[in-house]
């Protein structure tokens, strides 16, 4: 039985399903745990297979064209092949109560670490020299101290005292502190002593003092039964325990009542500059001077008593002390905001501060400009010459005198104006101030130049030049888009065919078009088509039309291939394949009459001619099978597309979909 060339594909299509697969498989052992020194246990292991790739050479059959018609042609190709290999690795997990440390090593865990030593196992710590674990936690190290009652050892033999307390060196320990000391006792506890016998805790002084049964009057109790006089008195004659207070000057104007220290008399007080003399009181206070008895004054040398006072005295000076006041005899003070002239004690002026600049100082801290000047701007002090006009681009130095800044110069019409100078020529553009320009209107800077204005287009001027503000030209092989003066598009001539003019004469194709194989002037572009049109011509992007004696394949996924058409003939191709439009391979025409038609097959009687037909039709038959073999081989080759998956070490397969395009 025979098959057309497209049925034939069709059906090794349908047939022909190729798998992609990559297989790693982990085949997880149960295994007792196995101990190690490095506290590890073996749970398992992991058996994975693996593949490596390796070069292959084969031979494949390629249908190429020869002339009008086809021709097949070995290659030899390489392809990559993968060898596939099972690995066993042990799964390692550390022992309970221990983590990984690194590769293949545990270390005991202790929660919150191990200061002062180190983790040995877990939750048990290793303490360091001087350190000990605690009795009720062994995760904790203490640091040993000998003896520390009353403090808290906090390193090794290091130990502090608790407060109220002191550390004893010779003895080792911590001692009580007494702010006492407890003299005449001993200290038991903080600020507590313990008096020895016939002493007594003074809770006053915070100190034990002996008892003595009389009291020592002005004096104290120096050991039991004996006292001693405070200092600056003395024992009354014919008394053991009474002082008295000595007084080594007489007590003017008072009596003794205490060491050297007087009780004065009524309408007395004491001097400030002894306890032993008394001073007379005045109700009132003797202003520059003195109180010489009860209320009563006397004015010191050089004073007087003001008018009718008898208590106030004032000093005298012989001249007047002009912006200031008689301070002291014959001593001038100046007011406030003022100070003496130099090389005089008695006459005062004004002081300015700051001083003030190209005037005068007329009272404290108020400056009147000289002539010709004028206080400066929010100033009081600096006065500043007048220069009537104002100096441009200067500074008035002295009335009605302008010196021209730093690059600049005196107008040829003035001499109170200055302009700027730059050393170049400031392009489109004014010189503003010393060596800087500034662009006109509708002009800005040139790149990096400080001096060169180039004209401003708020469109870009795109494939042009702007050559005045809002004004383009453009460059040669272009011209102006229509309708717009600042917009310009390269020329092409002639018109770009299915593409656009994208620099002059030469040409960008429209998605889906190439320009033409072979084009000189590339303005012309041509459809693509992404499969090759069989007997036709690509006429739009993927869309062909089969040429003259074809029609499309009625597969609706080979609408690139154009099959040829036989029946325009008047005898037509029997048991035969088409080749090309109206042609027959061996084509076996017979014309049968009405009578032969109704013969039976034995009646016919075999001929040679008939054998040998018979024999060629096969032949023919064979040959249009291998040829369609290779035919949908070469197709599927073509279209095929292998997927290498590395690392899972399976060969890449391919699956060709009915109408011979490649699948995954």
């Amino acid at each position: 039985m025979f098959f057309s060339t497209m049925n034939f594909t069709s059906l090794f299509n349908k047939n022909l399903p190729i798998l992609c697969l990559s297989i790693s498989i982990v085949v997880v052992f149960g295994a007792a745990d196995l101990e190690d020194d490095n506290h590890l246990v073996i749970t398992g292991f992991n058996e994975t297979m693996t593949s490596e790739p390796k070069n292959e050479t084969y031979t494949e059959r390629v249908r190429i064209k020869c002339g009008s018609g086809y021709c097949f042609k070995n290659v030899i190709k390489t392809r990559i092949v993968w060898r596939n290999e099972t690995k066993r690795l042990p799964i390692y997990k550390c022992k309970d109560g221990y983590e990984e440390a690194n590769k293949s090593v545990c270390t005991a865990i202790c929660t919150n670490g191990c200061e002062h030593g180190s983790c040995v196992a877990p939750e048990q710590c290793n303490c360091s020299d001087g350190y000990a674990n605690d009795t009720n936690d062994l995760r904790i190290c203490k640091p040993v101290c000998d003896g520390c009652e009353h403090g808290k050892c906090i390193s090794p033999d290091n130990c502090t005292c608790n407060d109220d307390y002191q550390w004893n060196a010779e003895q080792n320990k911590c001692d009580p502190i007494c702010e006492s000391n407890c003299p005449n006792g001993k200290c038991i506890a903080p600020n507590k002593c313990d008096c020895n016998e016939n002493y007594y805790l003074n809770e006053a002084l915070d100190s034990c003092v002996p008892e003595c049964k009389q009291d020592c009057i002005f004096g104290q109790c120096i050991s039991p039964g004996r006292c001693q006089c405070n200092n600056g008195y003395q024992f009354k004659i014919g008394s053991l325990n009474e002082c008295e207070p000595i007084c080594d000057a007489k007590c003017e104007n008072g009596t003794c009542v205490s060491p050297n220290r007087c009780q004065c008399n009524e309408g007395y007080r004491f001097s400030k500059d002894s306890l032993n003399m008394c001073e007379p009181i005045c109700d009132f206070n003797c202003l520059n001077g003195e109180c010489i008895s009860p209320n009563r004054c006397q004015c010191l040398s050089g004073y007087r008593f003001k008018s009718d006072s008898v208590n106030e005295c004032e000093p005298i000076c012989d001249q007047n002390c002009k912006y200031g006041i008689c301070a002291a005899p014959n001593e001038c003070k100046c007011n406030t905001g003022y100070q003496f002239k130099k090389g005089s004690s008695k006459e005062c002026e004004p002081i300015c501060k700051p001083s003030c600049e190209n005037g005068v100082c007329i009272s404290a801290n108020v400056c009147e400009c000289s002539e010709g000047y004028q206080f400066e701007k929010d100033s009081l002090n600096k006065c500043e010459p007048i220069c009537d006009p104002s100096c441009l681009n200067g500074t008035c130095v002295s009335p009605k005198k302008c010196q021209c800044s730093k690059g600049n110069r005196f107008s040829k019409d003035s001499l109170n104006m200055c302009e700027p100078i730059c050393d170049f020529n400031c392009s489109n553009g004014i010189c503003v101030s010393p060596n800087r320009c500034q662009c006109l209107s509708g002009y800005r800077f040139k790149g990096d130049s400080v001096s060169e204005c180039e004209p401003i287009c708020d469109q870009s001027c795109e494939y042009g030049v702007c050559i005045a503000p809002n004004k383009c030209k453009c460059n040669a092989g272009y011209q102006f888009k229509k309708g717009s003066s600042e917009e310009c598009e390269a020329i092409c001539e002639p018109n770009c065919k299915n593409g656009k003019c994208v620099t002059p004469n030469q040409c960008k194709c429209t998605d889906g078009y190439q320009l033409e194989t072979g084009s000189v002037n590339n303005w012309n572009c041509e459809p693509v088509c992404k499969l090759e049109c069989a007997n036709g011509k690509c006429v739009e992007p993927n869309v062909c039309k089969c040429n003259d004696g074809y029609e499309k394949s009625s597969n609706k996924n080979a609408s690139n291939i154009c099959c040829p058409i036989c029946g325009s003939n008047e005898e037509n191709c029997t048991s035969t394949i088409c080749l090309s439009a109206d042609v027959c391979q061996q084509c076996y025409r017979q014309k049968l009459t009405r009578e032969d038609n109704y013969k039976k097959p034995t009646e016919q009687e075999p001929t040679v001619e008939s054998g040998i037909i018979w024999w060629i039709i096969l032949a023919a038959g064979v040959l249009l099978l291998v040829g369609a073999l290779i035919f949908v081989a070469y197709r599927c080759y073509k279209n095929r597309k292998i997927d290498y998956h590395l690392g899972y070490g399976a060969e890449a397969t391919i699956h060709y979909s009915k109408n011979g395009a490649k699948g995954k």
